[in-house]
């Protein structure tokens, strides 16, 4: 009777741990899993592909760095898809339209970045120019999401 409570204790006592191992490894504060660890050089040791950086311009926003893999990622991601909500907003919308999405999220970004290089629909040269840039972004944003 004593030894199956003891056991019944550690099985208990192993279930609360992994659960809180999990918990912290899948709803960290910033909700990232792979964040930003160096700088992005494109050729350096350890920097996988060749993303230009540069398309975002200066705007503190849209600093990319690499993961602890290499890979492209914002250094702030939160702040980076906030701000492109922004900024390429005619290119967000004539996606939304086109595709018929719902309007742009965390649950839906990869949609998004799908569909952002194949409008059809307009013919503006800055809303057309918007909506690949979407992609592009999308491209660097979910290496912060995707292991």
């Amino acid at each position: 009777m004593n030894k199956s409570k003891v056991m019944g204790c550690l099985a208990l006592l192993s279930f609360v741990i992994l659960a809180a191992l999990w918990v912290y490894s899948n709803h960290s504060p910033s909700g990232n899993k792979n964040t930003y660890v160096r700088e992005y050089v494109i050729g350096a040791q350890g920097i996988k592909g060749s993303v230009d950086i540069t398309q975002w311009g200066n705007d503190p926003a849209y600093h990319v760095g690499a993961d602890r893999k290499g890979y492209a990622v914002f250094k702030d991601p939160e702040q980076a898809f906030a701000r492109m909500k922004i900024d390429y907003a005619a290119g967000i919308e004539a996606i939304r339209k086109e595709f018929e999405l719902r309007p742009l999220s965390m649950e839906n970004y990869q949609q998004y970045g799908t569909y952002g290089w194949q409008l059809t629909e307009t013919e503006d040269a800055d809303t057309l120019a918007q909506s690949q840039l979407v992609t592009a972004f999308m491209d660097i944003f979910e290496n912060s999401y995707v292991d």
